[in-house]
């Protein structure tokens, strides 16, 4: 009897959460999504500022990569300047003081959007990672999703036949794998969607915790680059069902209980 009960219960929950609506939110852009990497060093002068969806993407740089929590202020660079200053890490303005599992020592408070990221996955450069603090921008109940574009920026001299596994990850949990070749010039992807819960629970919607989405670039063949367009996060709220709603389906499912019994 309780086994066709909770089957019950669970049937009445699915179908009150039929009648909700959601409302999606961008939560935060790195990169534009304009399928031509809207600022570089070139047109500098020409960027509003602010970072996000307008930072800067430069030429990526594996002298200044390092390993978790990165640097929040990085500066960037001419391509052609091997002192370019980016790195694998980019920082929303935040508080940064509390890490999954403790692991590593966060930056703490970052005043500014970090202005310049990095522009390329490369062999030897296939990571990145985007750091946020989700206090305000999302609830326990809330569901998120992830998403990127590439542009037309490939190097396959292997005419075309390079792929690349693009993974995406938050708070070292993976969420979904995609396979990009130079067939998905200025593609889009997103995750399905997930909860707080599956990517650490209510604890990362602290005010100072330092949440991290990565995404890593795995190639199979000769090519040597795959350009990023954008990275964004979204959330899209489930609202309460009306007590009315709510009373209704609890009758019909008593109902169905007592036909039941």
């Amino acid at each position: 009897m309780q086994t066709t009960m909770n089957k019950t219960l669970t049937a009445i929950s699915l179908s009150a959460m039929a009648f909700a609506s959601a409302n999606g939110a961008v939560i935060w852009n790195a990169g534009n999504a304009d399928n031509a990497q809207q600022y570089n060093f070139g047109n500098r002068a020409s960027n509003p500022g602010g970072g996000g969806v307008n930072a800067e993407q430069v030429r990526e740089n594996t002298a200044f990569d390092t390993a978790l929590p990165g640097n929040p202020a990085n500066v960037g660079g001419a391509d052609g300047d091997a002192n370019r200053d980016v790195d694998d890490d980019y920082y929303f303005a935040g508080n940064y003081v509390t890490t999954v599992g403790n692991a590593y020592t966060g930056v703490g408070i970052v005043a500014a959007n970090e202005g310049v990221m990095e522009r390329a996955f490369t062999g030897p450069d296939n990571t990145m990672r985007f750091h946020f603090n989700l206090d305000g921008a999302a609830t326990v109940s809330d569901q998120l999703q992830l998403g990127f574009g590439v542009t037309n920026g490939f190097h396959n001299p292997d005419n075309g036949a390079t792929s690349w596994n693009i993974n995406i990850a938050m708070n070292g949990v993976s969420l979904s794998d995609h396979t990009v070749t130079v067939n998905d010039s200025n593609g889009d992807w997103v995750t399905p969607a997930f909860s707080v819960g599956d990517v650490g629970g209510a604890a990362i919607l602290g005010s100072d915790f330092d949440n991290y989405v990565t995404l890593t670039a795995t190639k199979t063949g000769g090519g040597n680059w795959v350009s990023l367009d954008y990275v964004e996060m979204d959330v899209s709220p489930i609202p309460e069902p009306s007590s009315t709603g709510l009373t209704l389906l609890s009758i019909a499912g008593l109902g169905f209980i007592r036909r039941r019994k």
